[in-house]
């Protein structure tokens, strides 16, 4: 019997699985590239690594969540990624003027009138969700807020805003709400590995600190936290 050389054979396995690869899909000749299909989990990274702590790794995947936005022709969602830096490092009580400048930049060449006024708070775009938070938060509803915040499966969500509650509920005097408040956070960060956001926690348990003993410590807890934190110089 005649056999069959080897290349053959692999050429005949290279045409199937082309054909195979082919069928049910009709991408034609110039598919989508991959490098601009991962807008979410490129987020979803830099948001993590940004609140880990690491500053260098988190700059380099806003830059090409912005590089990615540009490469579609989409100035607003470059905008809207060089925004969202922005708020996380207001969200850290760190200022990043240079961020909120590129996004009000990447905005007006998509168009923006007023890219300035895109970030103020009465121009801020609530989602019905922030609407009823803030309405309980204005209305020191507290027992509804933490139920809601318990039951919120978004870490970001319950870490920002069980923050702002704690902040709120000090501010108003309850100071048993805040430490409620706090904790939580806490436990939410802690468990994410957000150390940013960690130490933002704890400045506030040391607000509420009842004794110099106490506040010593966790002003110690502080600077090993801020020790983790590596900027991008």
């Amino acid at each position: 019997m005649k056999r069959i050389p080897h290349t053959s054979i692999l050429s005949c396995l290279f045409v199937l699985i082309a054909l195979l690869s082919g069928c049910g899909k009709n991408t034609g000749p110039y598919p989508v590239p991959d490098s601009l299909q991962t807008h979410d989990a490129l987020q979803e990274a830099y948001v993590q690594s940004f609140l880990e702590g690491r500053g260098c790794e988190a700059e380099g995947l806003l830059e090409q969540l912005v590089e990615q936005a540009v490469r579609r022709d989409d100035f607003r969602a470059a905008g809207n990624a060089y925004g969202l830096g922005w708020k996380l490092h207001q969200y850290a009580g760190m200022g990043a003027p240079a961020l909120r400048g590129r996004a009000e930049y990447m905005l007006a060449l998509a168009g923006e009138e007023t890219p300035e006024k895109t970030f103020t708070s009465e121009n801020t775009k609530l989602s019905p969700r922030d609407i009823q938070f803030k309405k309980a938060l204005t209305d020191k509803k507290w027992k509804r807020l933490e139920k809601t915040l318990t039951a919120e499966d978004d870490s970001l969500y319950v870490s920002v805003y069980a923050r702002k509650a704690s902040q709120t509920a000090l501010a108003s005097g309850a100071r048993k709400e805040a430490e409620r408040f706090v904790e939580l956070a806490r436990k939410t960060d802690a468990r994410q590995g957000w150390i940013i956001f960690l130490r933002e926690d704890w400045k506030i348990k040391h607000q509420l600190a009842n004794s110099e003993g106490e506040k010593a410590k966790i002003h110690a807890r502080i600077e090993h936290l801020s020790n983790l934190i590596h900027p991008c110089r």
